[in-house]
């Protein structure tokens, strides 16, 4: 703020002085002001200014203006250090947000990392199901062919022992030796599936756990189709058992063998 006084030297009449004034760098026109004998100014702009004013006389008669000429300076808000320390000021700003910005960048990408790693491991769970599905399809699929066979058999023996007796037809021991092994081997077999089945591992793992030992592939095969030979003699079809070799050691799972 500043505030200028000023007075002319005449005492003849004073009431009817009037003056004028202007400040250069700032009015373009000159200020009438009437009797007020001041003027003043605030938030002036730093720079070089020249104040001037003039008087009339009761007379009427304007006096030479009367000019000062002073400089505002800077505001410390307008000086170079205070420029330089908003350029700081700023440039800290900026860095502030642009680390902002990339440590954000940093935890999108890092979500996204593990909301498709777990999309993933959610597919590939969903695949595991799948295909254990089918795993567990086949194997029953597979396991009613298997039921059916032994079955077939202990129910065809059955039937033959009940036609021979309905006939009146005596059976030799060693036919119902015989009937009675079929029986029992079916049975066993059956015995075999049923504990299988108990075993969800098998299906859980979608693998059989196979149990490799040495066995007589010749013996093995031999032993399931005697077992179903009057099953398949009762349908009409002749089983002849003629192998190249007598004997042949490999190593296999004899339950998978006789499935």
């Amino acid at each position: 703020h500043i505030q200028f006084n000023f007075f002319m030297p005449d005492y003849r009449n004073v009431s009817k002085i009037q003056y004028s004034y202007k400040l250069e760098g700032l009015d373009e026109n000159w200020i009438f002001s009437d009797d007020r004998n001041y003027a003043s100014y605030t938030n002036l702009d730093s720079g070089i200014y020249t104040f001037k004013v003039i008087a009339r006389n009761s007379s009427g008669e304007w006096s030479i203006p009367t000019s000062v000429t002073f400089k505002v300076g800077m505001k410390p808000w307008e000086t170079p250090i205070a420029y330089l320390i908003y350029g700081i000021i700023i440039v800290i700003i900026v860095y502030i947000i642009w680390n902002r910005v990339k440590i954000l960048d940093s935890l999108v990408e890092q979500r996204t990392q593990e909301l498709n790693n777990k999309f993933k491991e959610n597919k590939d769970l969903y695949d595991k199901l799948i295909k254990n599905e089918k795993y567990k399809n086949n194997y029953f699929v597979n396991l009613s062919h298997e039921l059916r066979t032994p079955l077939n058999v202990i129910i065809s023996t059955q039937q033959l022992i009940t036609k021979l007796n309905e006939e009146d037809k005596l059976i030799s021991k060693e036919k119902l030796d015989y009937y009675m092994t079929t029986l029992r081997r079916n049975s066993d077999r059956l015995l075999k599936l049923i504990n299988n089945i108990i075993d969800t591992s098998k299906i859980e793992s979608g693998s059989y756990k196979l149990k490799i030992e040495e066995n007589d592939i010749i013996y093995l095969v031999e032993e399931v189709a005697l077992s179903m030979k009057d099953f398949v003699e009762a349908n009409g079809i002749e089983l002849i058992i003629d192998p190249e070799v007598e004997e042949k050691v490999i190593e296999c799972d004899e339950s998978e063998i006789e499935k």
